[in-house]
């Protein structure tokens, strides 16, 4: 719904806008004065705007993707497709999601994470869960394992391709479940909500035509989030789970831009564009990034 204000000329007109969740929409459109003319710059509104962070007590990192601007100068839709880290959600927080309307949640993770960590999940119109697990389940197949240990960030760059590469598929099925309205609005994570959650957000904004820029500031938006609490737990879980040095941890933990920028770059040379790496090696029908422009970007 949209509530309209009438204004004076040069004035912003400011209003809730969007479904009864939980959440405020606010729609930005100028006007020239008079109820009639209010009325006309609200149907040629210039901006949605909300708050890209949704405050909760567990989960530090759970944020709206909508807003952004896409292919032909059209927006990311608010409030269909959020990101995560874990689903660790308190009393308050599971009245908060079910406000949220989620239908599924994109489980990113390993077994071993799911059963250390499981996710908390309202009880009532409990969402479906997916489980796609962005990191091989076979020990012998850990690309931790696979990559040289080195700086931390270039770790990071060479970690995003080989997930990229080797778990292409499944890539794919968060894609293609993101194209389909019955499974809207949706939620994908990890443990932070930073590297392969992270991921999965540039390949679909950049399927979605936003610009590489707001794709990578998107990206480092984790590290204004974490707390030093969710930050030592990683570092302890790196190191301990994996063994790797502590410089290398370090490094694994921050969002460097060039390292996200420098895997989209990987795909889309070898691939043509993510359309390509989408329906060529994540195997998603032709249509489905067709489909999530249509589904996911304003008119």
């Amino acid at each position: 719904h949209v509530t309209t204000v009438p204004a004076a000329a040069g004035e912003a007109l400011i209003g809730p806008f969007g479904p009864a969740r939980g959440r405020v929409y606010l729609s930005i459109a100028t006007g020239t004065g008079g109820t009639a003319a209010a009325e006309a710059a609200v149907a040629a509104v210039a901006m949605v705007i909300a708050e890209r962070r949704v405050l909760m007590e567990g989960p530090v990192n759970f944020r709206d993707i909508g807003g952004y601007t896409g292919h032909d100068g059209r927006a990311v839709r608010w409030g269909l497709v959020f990101r995560s880290d874990a689903l660790l959600l308190s009393d308050r927080d599971v009245e908060v999601f079910a406000g949220l309307g989620i239908r599924t949640v994109y489980d990113l993770r390993s077994s071993m994470e799911r059963d250390s960590i499981p996710n908390r999940l309202p009880d009532e119109r409990r969402p479906e869960v997916v489980v796609v697990p962005l990191v091989s389940e076979d020990p012998a197949a850990n690309p931790l394992e696979a990559i040289e240990a080195g700086d931390g960030e270039n770790f990071l760059e060479q970690l995003y391709i080989h997930i990229l590469e080797r778990s292409a598929a499944n890539f794919g099925r968060v894609l293609a479940g993101l194209a389909q309205a019955e499974r809207l609005p949706a939620v994908y994570h990890c443990a932070a909500g930073k590297d392969r959650t992270g991921m999965v957000s540039a390949v679909l904004l950049s399927i979605l035509g936003v610009p590489l820029d707001d794709i990578l500031d998107d990206y480092e938006l984790t590290g204004r989030y974490r707390t030093t609490e969710h930050v030592q737990a990683s570092m302890d879980r790196l190191g301990r789970d994996q063994n790797l040095p502590p410089e290398v941890v370090a490094g694994m933990l921050r969002a460097p831009r060039w390292a996200m920028q420098s895997a989209l770059g990987h795909v889309a040379d070898r691939y043509g564009d993510l359309d390509g790496y989408l329906t060529g090696p994540a195997g998603a029908a032709p249509d489905v990034p067709d489909r999530l422009r249509d589904l996911l970007l304003r008119p």
